[in-house]
């Protein structure tokens, strides 16, 4: 049964099994990027997301993961979550334009990232974000 859920001044209903991600008061309909491939395609190529969507990539392992902006050609908040789902660090990554694109994030390990437009994440650094309809067995370390 879908339920409705505020994000920000824009209600957001999320179905029946549809991921989502709860932060800072707003919620984010999520795409999950599982694989490897999945995690390097990430949102390259999209032109446009609707304000209330993004990525949410789970990785394997609770280590440092650097993202870089090579073909992706819309604004992103990156946000660096921990095992706990703890944010950990937030950073504004403009889409980069040339052939060497430098990468960026924390020194500290994180086991989930959220991409969301920019200025879209209204969370902070410590706190604990929500997963919605996120299986359990994708969730372990």
């Amino acid at each position: 049964m879908p339920f409705l859920t505020a994000c920000g001044a824009t209600p957001v209903v999320i179905l029946d099994g549809q991921p989502a991600v709860k932060a800072g008061g707003d919620t984010f309909l999520v795409s999950l990027a599982e694989t490897p491939k999945e995690q390097q395609q990430g949102l390259m190529y999209r032109e446009e997301m609707p304000q209330n969507e993004g990525m949410l990539f789970l990785f394997e392992r609770e280590i440092p993961h650097n993202f870089w902006m090579k073909n992706t050609l819309i604004p992103l908040d990156i946000v660096w979550l921990d095992g706990e789902k703890r944010v950990i660090e937030v950073m504004t990554m403009q889409p980069c334009k040339v052939e060497n694109c430098p990468s960026d994030g924390p020194k500290a390990a994180s086991l989930y990232v959220l991409e969301v437009n920019a200025g879209a994440f209204h969370g902070r650094v410590g706190e604990v974000v929500e997963f919605i309809n996120i299986p359990q067995a994708e969730l372990q370390n």
